[in-house]
């Protein structure tokens, strides 16, 4: 590790890299729910810290060929229909904050969140009431519309299992 990469000398480490990241993979999430979609600004900010991270970590390479194989894979999703495409960007932006290592527990803690989520929603679906009056606050207008949503069978916020899968994989792998 070459020392002019190295943040540490500056007291700003791996782990408040991977806090930070942790914050924007949970305000994805949110932006996903509220509005479907997940903004450019929080997967480029994404991608800036996991080339930091792999880059003081002289891994980069290898970062950015497994990023640009997620990357493919969630295109071929994409275009069958399977997957929106600020779910492509967030999981190709995801797997540049993991070790090489981590990735495939990444990917079965995506599809096991992606399951439970799908799960949840189908529950939704037989319990939420219809609608009531308009709601005046954000989070009442938010949760009306996911409301909403649910009864007509609309799509997954699926960023939110992309989400909870990288915070986890964070969470349980070695930086």
């Amino acid at each position: 590790m070459q020392p002019y990469l190295s943040l540490y000398w500056a007291g700003f480490g791996a782990p408040a890299l991977i806090g930070g990241a942790i914050l924007l993979l949970v305000m994805a999430s949110l932006c996903d729910i509220a509005v479907r979609i997940i903004p450019d600004g929080i997967c480029i900010a994404l991608v800036a810290i996991g080339l930091v991270l792999r880059i003081v970590q002289g891994h980069a390479a290898v970062a950015l060929l497994a990023a640009a194989i997620v990357f493919l894979c969630a295109m071929v999703c994409y275009l069958r229909g399977w997957m929106g495409g600020g779910d492509v960007k967030l999981i190709s932006a995801s797997v540049l904050l993991l070790p090489a290592a981590a990735i495939t527990t990444y990917i079965a803690l995506v599809g096991l969140a992606g399951g439970i989520l799908a799960l949840v929603y189908i529950a939704l679906r037989r319990l939420v009431p219809k609608p009531g009056p308009r709601p005046t606050g954000l989070l009442a207008r938010i949760w009306r519309t996911e409301r909403f949503r649910i009864r007509r069978g609309g799509p997954l916020p699926y960023g939110v299992g992309i989400a909870s899968g990288a915070i986890l994989t964070l969470l349980i792998s070695p930086a």
